[in-house]
């Protein structure tokens, strides 16, 4: 894994996190049913717009462009809904969506401005449904039930910083 520079929209600059990671053949074949599923939607636009933007705006930098669309799908909950074929089971679940370029651009920007990550791009590879979903409304939501001592911005943001 290497770390190299790549200009954001904006005039935002970030490191990236290079690695040879690839797809495994069963996280493929999910990717690709997910995409049959999200063909039908009406807002598959949005889907393909989405996965374009996260592409481009890059904090996965390699050759595999499955990548991107794989991150986005675990972030909008469509990995672990597919993985669930109990229609019972999934009506308890959260229901996957189809994020519009704005949010991501927001949820990037966010993490870029406040967050300030020292490696974001190894951030979202590990935890997508953190920082690409309304990381603002995460953070709040692990400020309120954080310890005393880390309910400041500041000593919050520093902690997971260091995590």
């Amino acid at each position: 894994a290497s770390l190299s520079s790549k200009q954001l929209y904006n005039g935002l600059s970030v490191k990236l996190y290079s690695s040879s990671t690839q797809l495994g053949s069963d996280e493929y074949q999910l990717l690709v049913g997910i995409r049959e599923i999200i063909e039908e939607k009406e807002d598959k636009e949005d889907w393909k717009s989405s996965v374009e933007f996260l592409r481009q705006s890059a904090f996965v930098n390699d050759d595999n462009d499955d990548l991107a669309e794989w991150y986005l799908a675990k972030a909008m909950g469509w990995v672990s809904w597919s993985r669930v074929t109990s229609e019972r089971a999934r009506k308890y679940m959260a229901k996957p969506t189809i994020p519009k370029v704005e949010e991501l651009r927001d949820a990037l920007e966010w993490i870029q401005s406040t967050a300030a990550l020292p490696d974001i791009g190894k951030a979202i590879q590990t935890s997508p449904e953190i920082y690409l979903k309304n990381p603002a409304q995460a953070f709040k939501k692990v400020k309120q039930c954080a310890p005393r001592e880390y309910r400041d911005d500041e000593k919050l943001l520093e902690l997971i910083r260091l995590n």
